[in-house]
């Protein structure tokens, strides 16, 4: 995964008209900005876009908890506990 098929896959997101992958690529590149401007313009690697891509799982899965719109299945939960490391 690299910030340009983050950025195509967005590009394709945005023409099917998929407004929860749209919302979900542009949290997830502007989070990559946030960190490259942290670093001083400093590239990223892949270590660093997947604790990001993790960062980004957890806030999303936390926040649709504490919403309570809509319980997570199953699936979703051990989805979620294998991408996010235990203590994380």
């Amino acid at each position: 995964m690299t910030e340009q098929q983050l950025n195509a896959d967005l590009t394709r997101a945005m023409k099917a008209r998929e407004m929860p992958r749209v919302y979900v690529l542009r949290g997830l590149l502007t989070a990559i900005k946030n960190r490259r401007v942290e670093r001083r313009g400093a590239e990223l690697g892949d270590a660093d876009l997947l604790e990001i891509v993790r960062r980004e799982i957890r806030q999303r899965f936390h926040r649709a908890l504490s919403t309570g719109l809509e319980a997570p299945s199953p699936r979703v939960k051990l989805n979620f506990s294998l991408c996010v490391r235990p203590g994380q």
